[in-house]
């Protein structure tokens, strides 16, 4: 089990100033050049801007410098061009690996609370996705 709580107390106000869309469609864009990736997401609707490849995959969050990353390859690649950006490391965006504390969940990713179906105790990066959206 991954434990988000660490990450996410980075930011105990909400979103640090600086941060945003602009900020995070930057770094998706960054990373996806220098892995050859592309950029997924819809403007104004989603909270999350995935890099995607055949064999890579991250989100990140357009309201905190966090991204969500399957592999350690590609948890590299953030960490030396992005390092202003917290790299938490998942096996697979469907697995129901990480978990928050819910008043942590609520001041940050989380801030309009989420569906009775969502498990703060073990959830995943999708999921995340999901009950941002």
């Amino acid at each position: 089990m991954i434990d988000l709580d660490p990450a996410l107390r980075r930011w105990p106000d909400g979103a640090p100033a600086g941060w945003g869309e602009d900020q995070a469609v930057s770094v998706a864009e960054d990373v996806a050049a220098a892995r050859s990736m592309r950029v997924q997401w819809e403007p104004g609707d989603e909270e999350w801007v995935f890099v995607v490849a055949a064999d890579a995959v991250a989100q990140v969050s357009k309201f905190f410098p966090l991204a969500l990353v399957v592999g350690d390859d590609l948890a590299q690649v953030f960490g030396a061009r992005q390092p202003q950006v917290e790299v938490v490391v998942v096996s697979d965006l469907d697995a129901e690996e990480l978990r928050g504390s819910p008043d942590v969940l609520r001041r940050t990713v989380l801030s309009r609370g989420w569906s009775d179906e969502f498990d703060p105790e073990r959830f995943s990066a999708l999921d995340l996705f999901l009950e941002s959206v």
